[in-house]
Formats: structure tokens, C-alpha cells, sequence
């Protein structure tokens, strides 16, 4: 569960996990099973969101938790980090997630430049570009 540190990315001892450094694009790779749920209550509204996943999975998101809390955020480029936003990144089902999952939102809650911790209340879901079914955008 440790990060290793290159030039270029932040990346897991086992490689199941890299950002890069300039992009903030996340590749996950073997990295277990996760899932998210979202439990409502009686009136419809949200009363509890759970994650759950086999110790690989689990490894996997502490690894991916981590190299985004080490990411120097100032280092990324601002087309894919823009200031007043912190690095973020989407699992989704099938890229990241169980196929029965709902979508999970990762990222920081510092702004890069700003600091601001609210950024993200007024910000719409990211949509993902991937290249393969291994890298979240």
C-alpha cells in the first residue's frame, strides 16, 4: 500500500494503480472487485453511500486515495486541472466498479491555486474519457 514516486507519476509498489503527474489521469489496473451503493430513505433522499470490495479492490482505492492526496496539484497541467478545481476522477461501473455499482466521484477538496474547499458543490460530474477500460479520466 505504498506509493513510489517518479518524474512523470504516482504510482502503487504492485502497478495496479498510477496517476500522472501532469494529466491527473488515473490507470487502474487487476485491481480486485469494488462497489458502491447508495441507500435511500423512506422520503426518496439519500440516508447512506457504502463501498465495499475484496482486500484487492480495497488495497487498490487506499492506493488511488493516497496518490491523489500526494499529487502536487500545481504540477498538473491546467486543461486537465483548472484552477479554482481540485483533481478528481470518476469509478465507474465496469471501469473501476462492479457492473451492479453506482458511479463514485474522487478527488481533492483543495482547489488548485485556491484552496477553496467548496469548489466542488456547483461543479457537474466529469464525464470519462477512456482510452481503455483500465484508465479514468
Amino acid at each position: 500500500m505504498a506509493i513510489t514516486e517518479t518524474d512523470n507519476e504516482l504510482r502503487s509498489l504492485d502497478g495496479s494503480v498510477a496517476v500522472s503527474k501532469e494529466t491527473a489521469r488515473v490507470t487502474f489496473s487487476n485491481v480486485g472487485k469494488l462497489a458502491v451503493a447508495i441507500v435511500a430513505d423512506d422520503c426518496g433522499g439519500v440516508s447512506q453511500a457504502s463501498i465495499y470490495g475484496d482486500p484487492a479492490g480495497l488495497i487498490a482505492l487506499a492506493d488511488l486515495l493516497i496518490a491523489f492526496a500526494k499529487l502536487d496539484q500545481e504540477g498538473v497541467s491546467d486543461r486537465n486541472c483548472p484552477c479554482g478545481e481540485g483533481v478528481h476522477a470518476t469509478l465507474t461501473s465496469g471501469r473501476g466498479l462492479v457492473s451492479k455499482s453506482v458511479n463514485l466521484n474522487l478527488g481533492r477538496l483543495d482547489a488548485k491555486r485556491t484552496g477553496e474547499s467548496e469548489w466542488f458543490l456547483n461543479h457537474p460530474p466529469v464525464t470519462i474519457i477512456n482510452q481503455s477500460d483500465s484508465e479514468i479520466a
